[in-house]
């Protein structure tokens, strides 16, 4: 979630990665293992019975609908879903849902029907979403697991990335984090320099840090 970016797997391979929003810290995105049963195309936008959407009112699917060209349940009052607010992608930015690029979510929604057996395909998507009316219930036979997981460190190829502790919930794990992601991929931790480590995790804050760490010998560099 730190990472603000959704990965799209099939098994162990990655299919596609989209660049998201998340809850922000007052309402944060819960973590664990949820399920997409359905795809609803050109939503209405229908407040909950929550404090921050007082002064909202319901909105029939439009460019000004703020869950864009379509949503995906995946849990009590959580989506995932398009936005009329593309510039809060890559943010804790939302109330708990996960917000798209439109097109982002429009091609996870085609993805996600394919992936849990739905009758309507590419085409027949393609003319429902042409205009802003109706409304489409795409039910999936095989729903769609969704995991959500709170990780601030991550390897890459030979960098190792520090996110910003978004939640405020691990900062003073990313040392332990980070050499058991490093001893899982094979490297001597032994020869980390662990005063650098904690100088990255302190000094990711609003971005991410990065550090180089060469197969050859475990010298980290900036």
């Amino acid at each position: 979630m730190p990472a603000f970016r959704l990965d799209v797997r099939v098994d162990t391979q990655t299919l596609r990665s989209f660049p998201v929003a998340v809850g922000m810290r007052r309402y944060p995105t819960p973590t664990g293992d949820f399920a997409i049963a359905e795809v609803e195309w050109n939503p209405w936008w229908r407040p909950p019975d929550s404090y921050w959407a007082r002064n909202d009112t319901v909105t029939p699917p439009g460019p000004r609908n703020p869950m864009g060209k379509v949503k995906m349940p995946f849990g009590r009052a959580l989506y995932l879903h398009g936005t009329t607010v593309p510039s809060s992608i890559g943010k804790a930015a939302s109330h708990a849902c996960v917000r798209m690029h439109n097109a982002d979510a429009i091609t996870l929604g085609k993805l996600v029907q394919a992936y849990g057996g739905a009758a309507l395909s590419d085409a027949g998507t393609d003319s429902i979403i042409q205009d802003w009316r109706p409304t489409r219930h795409v039910e999936l036979p095989a729903p769609v697991t969704v995991r959500i997981v709170y990780r601030l460190v991550e390897l890459q190829g030979d960098e190792l990335v520090i996110y910003p502790d978004v939640y405020r919930r691990g900062r003073d794990l990313v040392e332990a984090d980070a050499l058991a992601l490093l001893a899982a991929a094979g490297y001597d931790t032994a020869a980390v320099d662990r005063g650098q480590l904690r100088r990255a995790a302190g000094e990711a804050v609003r971005s991410p840090v990065r550090l180089t760490i060469p197969r050859s010998q475990s010298e980290m560099r900036r």
